[in-house]
């Protein structure tokens, strides 16, 4: 069974708007909205700043990467 959330689930459980998410991550809105879309890979460094914003391990979160 795979307990992985989403970007998009992490973000809506904590009711967060993608903009403030984007912010926090030093990124433009349009460009987290691709992440949580899974429409572009996430990196490494930014995968790890995903981790810290949310507060949770890389085992909690299923990211799209190539």
């Amino acid at each position: 069974m795979n307990d992985k959330k989403s970007l998009k689930q992490l973000r809506t459980e904590r009711k967060i708007r993608q903009v403030e998410v984007a912010k926090a991550l030093g990124m433009q809105p349009s460009r987290y909205s691709t992440l949580e879309n899974e429409w572009a890979p996430v990196t490494e460094e930014l995968k790890e700043r995903i981790l810290a914003y949310f507060e949770v391990t890389e085992d909690q979160v299923k990211f799209y990467t190539r």
